[in-house]
């Protein structure tokens, strides 16, 4: 699918509910959410999607911080949105990993972070705080999320080369979120 495809499907639903939290944007997609305990060990799963009797089912590892459960749900909804499900199960271990990953996976990551994060906001925080790190502190996002979101505006010209980081490959299973209140999500 192309980026220009990808970023229309992500804005149109900003545009049409607003930035919400992943458990909302799941509902309002009409995702059924089925929590699960895993644990959170290197094995364990974060999430995947599938589709059953026409209904769009996400099982999410509630073992997950609510920030990381917030961002995985994201990612997932991404899969719905792209029309992933249709093909199978579609799992995510290691959301947001920046090295060679399954076409679906990146364009799952694509549409969370055209979703989640404002270009303008993006690039008024770079400026005010001159740090990738600071920056994705601010935003309430990972660094890797923030990597993906760079490339994203490079691709259409709104920043320049490459992120300054390159996010670990098990970037997702790893997140700790700090900062970001549990009351935040819902859960």
């Amino acid at each position: 699918m192309k980026k220009e495809d990808i970023t229309k499907a992500a804005l149109s639903l900003r545009k049409k509910y607003g930035v919400v939290s992943g458990k909302e944007l799941c509902a309002l997609l009409e995702v059924d959410i089925i929590e699960m305990h895993p644990g959170t060990d290197e094995n364990a799963f974060n999430a995947f999607v599938f589709k059953s009797n026409r209904r769009n089912c996400v099982v999410l590892n509630m073992d997950l911080t609510p920030g990381n459960r917030n961002l995985v749900l994201y990612h997932e909804s991404g899969h719905v949105v792209l029309d992933h499900a249709s093909t199978g199960i579609v799992a995510c271990q290691e959301l947001f990993s920046v090295r060679e990953k399954s076409v679906m996976e990146i364009e799952a990551n694509e549409f969370a972070v055209e979703y989640f994060l404002d270009n303008n906001e993006v690039l008024a925080t770079l400026k005010e705080t001159n740090s990738f790190f600071d920056t994705a502190r601010i935003l309430r996002v990972t660094p890797a999320m923030l990597v993906y979101k760079w490339r994203m505006m490079a691709y259409y010209g709104l920043l320049n080369g490459e992120p300054p980081i390159q996010a670990s490959s098990d970037c997702m299973g790893h997140l700790d979120n700090d900062g970001i209140d549990d009351d935040d999500y819902g859960w």
